[in-house]
């Protein structure tokens, strides 16, 4: 397989391995709904997603990423340039000297691969991730993907119409799209979800080979559009394979038949199977006088989603998105549409599923999942990191509240009045179409304040424009907001007072098995005990609730150190357990031969946190 190689790769394949461990500090001001699940996160990226993992990791279902395109664009709200001071500063962090050499595209690479590398740790067996990007760094990121996450785990470049009037600039080409990386962890075997389509056409309810059989309908069951009561007298119907009898006579009257019909033929259902399918609303109907009942399927499960993303599957584009933010009151650019965010959701998440997005931005990922869970009443949730500090609050969060509880909106709205066509034929008669235009302003003109004439999609459209002043109603949902706060050890190793103990246990846990920790605080076993992982229990030792007391529950070694009463001890608290442990502690009295009998690895602290 090919290897993406660039200056200052090896630096930042070693620097993801060690990104240093962050508390995150919950701000109660910031958040809507302190004890929501939702969690919005202020600071860079690499450490948030760093302090994350611990409680997160393997819990996420969907991942949706807008990293910066690398266009060398600076003129808007989230820099779009990894030439920026904070990314200059962390490639002479972490690359040293050799990031003076650096191009562009390197600068990118260096940026993108500790992410990519933490954010995989992430996703659950059977998850997904999805990058939006466009055609400066497509390359370089696919090749990158194959990487870290494996080419056999690639499923697809999405192709997304960002636009409907593409800029003049390029004397070549004018772009209309843009891409979604899409990968997925590597044990999802289903299928993805794509829009769901609906069909009329007709399903006859007889067949030549069935067997014969009767089948009662109840009245109003059955619908026609064949006029004329005399055509409902008993007798047969139908073709000479496939023949129908009417047993009794129904009263016929507008459409619907208002009492009970009893016909026998060779059927497709059973009586069992018609009771089903009326309970679930499908309509049967007669469509011509031979009498033969017929079904409509008007909804399948939803497709296999296209390759390519646009009107057809209900996704809008930048200028919709832009529309939408400064209804909401934000001037924010290049934001991509809930509509798009919420159609990839939508191909690969459950109901009760975990979103994370660590580029942010103006908050697109976390409106989609409000919006999801209000179309179809789930309880998803998401994490969301943005690092510039003048947008995560301002923006980020600020418009996720408003999502979530409503907003007052004044603005527009347009309403399409006439379309035409762009042909040879409309051209020559284009007069005509602006006087029918002409017509139509002065039909409504005290209906709008305005109108708009525009050329767009090949046609000649005429809008109707009115001013709106209304409050949005809001999706439901809160969130909590958290900004990445000191590390947990300090330079000197030494563990940071700040720490709460349960959230050391988690991070202790999390270092041992590279797993979270199985059950929240409120429901497993007090501290020493942290949790199992498979056959193998986890203890911590000599935690303290903020120097002001035991941690609770922790009377076995206020010291940290392990001892064999301790030990013991600790396998009387987790249930008699007798398999293997790992016991964190600030010492060791047990000799290493008696400690690989009873098959414990101790660990001390505070240093084995940083691995």
């Amino acid at each position: 397989m090919p290897v993406l190689d660039w200056i200052g790769k090896n630096a930042v394949v070693e620097h993801a391995a060690r990104v240093p461990l962050h508390l995150l500090v919950s701000d109660d001001d910031v958040s809507s709904d302190p004890a929501s699940e939702n969690l919005i996160v202020e600071g860079d990226n690499l450490l948030a997603l760093r302090a994350l993992l611990p409680r997160y990791a393997g819990q996420v279902k969907c991942i949706y990423i807008d990293p910066p395109y690398n266009t060398g664009n600076e003129g808007w709200a989230y820099n779009d340039n990894v030439n920026s001071p904070e990314m200059r500063r962390w490639l002479g962090d972490v690359v040293g000297k050799e990031a003076q050499d650096l191009s562009r595209h390197d600068k990118w690479l260096c940026m993108m691969y500790p992410r990519l590398v933490l954010l995989r740790q992430f996703l659950r067996e059977d998850g997904s991730i999805f990058i939006s990007i466009d055609d400066h760094e497509l390359a370089q990121l696919k090749i990158l993907m194959d990487e870290v996450f494996g080419a056999a785990n690639y499923v697809e470049i999405f192709s997304w119409y960002k636009t409907e009037t593409p800029s003049n600039l390029s004397h070549k080409t004018k772009k209309k799209l843009e891409y979604v990386v899409c990968y997925q962890r590597g044990g999802f075997v289903g299928r993805f979800n794509g829009v769901q389509r609906s069909s009329a056409s007709d399903n006859p309810l007889l067949k030549p080979q069935n067997a014969i059989k009767t089948l009662c309908f109840p009245a109003g069951s059955v619908r026609t559009n064949i006029k004329g009561s005399d055509m409902f007298a008993v007798g047969i119907y139908g073709t000479d394979t496939n023949e129908i009898v009417l047993e009794q006579d129904a009263t016929y009257s507008g459409g619907i038949f208002t009492s009970e019909v009893v016909m026998t033929g060779r059927f497709v259902w059973t009586q069992e199977n018609l009771k089903t399918e009326l309970n679930k609303g499908t309509e049967i109907r007669i469509k011509t006088a031979k009498m033969i009942p017929s079904y409509e399927k008007t909804a399948y499960a939803p497709e296999v989603p296209p390759n390519v993303i646009g009107s057809d599957e209900g996704v809008g584009t930048n200028e919709n998105a832009s529309t939408d933010l400064r209804q909401m009151g934000f001037d924010f650019d290049y934001s991509k549409p809930v509509s798009l965010v919420q159609y990839l959701i939508n191909m690969v998440c459950e109901p009760d599923d975990l979103v994370l997005d660590a580029f942010a931005g103006s908050g697109t990922t976390g409106h989609a999942v409000l919006a999801q869970n209000a179309d179809d009443g789930g309880n998803r949730r998401f994490i969301l990191v943005e690092m510039e500090e003048g947008v995560a609050a301002p923006v980020t969060a600020e418009r996720v509240r408003r999502a979530a509880e409503g907003y007052a909106f004044t603005g527009t709205a347009k309403t399409e009045l006439l379309r035409e066509r762009l042909t040879m034929r409309t051209l020559k008669r284009m007069p005509e179409v602006l006087a029918d235009a002409a017509k139509l302003k002065a039909e409504h003109e005290a209906r709008f304040d305005s109108f708009a004439e525009k050329v767009e999609k090949e046609a000649y459209v005429l809008y109707g424009i009115q001013d709106v002043k209304e409050t949005r109603p809001g999706l439901g949902g809160g969130f909590r907001f958290a900004r990445v706060g000191p590390p947990v050890l300090d330079d000197d190793d030494r563990l940071n007072p700040a720490a709460e103990p349960d959230e050391v246990a988690r991070l202790a846990f999390y270092a041992a098995t590279g797993k979270t920790a199985a059950l929240p605080v409120a429901e497993r076993p007090p501290l020493p005990f942290v949790g199992y992982h498979g056959q193998q229990a986890v203890f911590v030792l000599g935690l303290h609730a903020g120097g002001d007391g035991q941690a609770d529950g922790d009377t076995l070694a206020p010291d940290g150190v392990l001892t064999t009463a301790v030990l013991r001890g600790l396998r009387e608290r987790a249930g008699g357990h007798a398999g293997p442990c790992v016991v964190y502690g600030a010492a060791c009295r047990i000799p290493s031969s008696d400690l690989s009998a009873h098959g414990v690895t101790f660990l001390q602290l505070p240093y084995a946190l940083s691995l």
